[in-house]
């Protein structure tokens, strides 16, 4: 008999980001909040308990018998926020939730509201607390991988922050960049809440050429639980076309007020590191433009050169000749079998090229023509 695995596709409002799927999102978002329409956010104390609804949806083809269940979270390796199974005890928010209904059946295009109401303990913890309602279709027999059946569910997740003295403390950990032989770029960093509350954070890369130019952007939004770590990782996959070497900064931003969620301008907080360097190998294109480039200089410079040596000799081998009156450049370079513009190169001489007697000019040792 295979073992049974559920599989989490989302903790988001399926109703609106997953069209053809089923779950749920807060049936009552708070207006001055926008992440209550993701999430259900409660400020409460030990003892308290507050009603709520769950607006479950079925955007499926088809007529569908969703069980919803409340279960406790789980934090992966890399900090990405997951729910726990069914089968495992709950013993955080998880555990303070009852459902009036654990299931609906719902028409295709239907949704339904469901109440439910949570009651946080006396003994609770000050800070963050985080649970899940999880949404499951009865008749989704899985696909079964060796001896396990593979499940899958919709969740959203809940937020209960029980007042006190709430810190929250986003620091940058860890930051490094990587350019793979493809050329395409990973960029790493790793995010710290040495706090008692999450945080939603915006991280932010940049990648500059050393003109200051910019090449390269992204940020992302990403909640960092309380006391846990997050690994944050964005890929360019275009080459850097140039190549050479790039200036990489990564900051991140977030809320000062503990508790709160979203990042609001009027308190954020932005944390930056040191700028770190990649060296990324040119495009193809770039290296065929550097070549030329190389080129146009190595036979700019043989062109210097040979005009610099010319000019020696002539200056060394070359004899005197007196300039009499009437004497133009064009005349003596004729006679001398020399042309006039190597002549005035040689001795120096620039436009208009008007002649001076008594002077002197250096000239090829070659009879006059008669």
């Amino acid at each position: 008999m295979a073992a049974s695995i559920l599989t989490l596709s989302a903790i988001a409002p399926v109703v609106e980001a997953s069209p053809g799927g089923f779950g749920g999102r807060p049936a009552n978002p708070s207006p001055d909040n926008p992440r209550s329409r993701d999430i259900f956010i409660y400020q409460l104390k030990g003892g308290d308990t507050k009603n709520d609804q769950v607006l479950v949806a079925n955007n499926t083809g088809s007529a569908q018998t969703i069980d919803i269940y409340p279960t406790d979270v789980e934090i992966t390796n890399t900090g990405a926020y997951s729910c726990k199974q069914r089968s495992e005890e709950a013993r955080d928010v998880g555990s303070w939730v009852r459902l009036e209904k654990s299931e609906v059946l719902l028409q295709p295009g239907e949704s339904q509201k469901v109440n439910f109401y949570i009651t946080v303990p006396q003994t609770a913890d000050v800070g963050e607390h985080n649970g899940c309602l999880a949404f499951e279709a009865q008749d989704d027999e899985g696909e079964v991988d060796g001896n396990v059946r593979i499940r899958t569910r919709s969740a959203v997740r809940m937020s209960v922050v029980i007042p006190g003295d709430l810190k929250r403390d986003i620091s940058i950990t860890s930051f490094s960049a990587r350019v793979n032989g493809d050329g395409s770029q990973n960029y790493m960093t790793s995010l710290r809440n040495e706090g008692n509350v999450s945080a939603d954070t915006n991280t932010i890369i940049k990648v500059h050429s050393l003109f200051g130019n910019e090449v390269y952007q992204n940020q992302g939004t990403y909640p960092v639980i309380a006391g846990k770590s997050y690994e944050v990782q964005f890929t360019n996959s275009e080459q850097l076309f140039w190549g050479g070497w790039y200036r990489v900064s990564a900051e991140v931003e977030y809320g000062s007020k503990a508790g709160s969620f979203g990042i609001d301008g009027s308190d954020k907080v932005t944390k930056r590191v040191q700028d770190i360097y990649i060296f990324a190998t040119p495009s193809t294109i770039a290296l065929l433009v550097y070549l030329l480039v190389l080129v146009i200089i190595i036979g700019a410079a043989v062109y210097a050169w040979y005009k610099r040596h010319d000019k020696r000799e002539a200056l060394r081998n070359w004899k005197t000749y007196h300039v009499k009156e009437g004497d133009t450049l064009q005349d003596i370079a004729e006679a001398h079998d020399v042309r006039w513009k190597k002549l005035a190169r040689i001795n120096g001489l620039h436009a208009p090229y008007t002649l001076k007697a008594p002077s002197t000019l250096k000239v090829p040792h070659k009879q006059p023509k008669r």
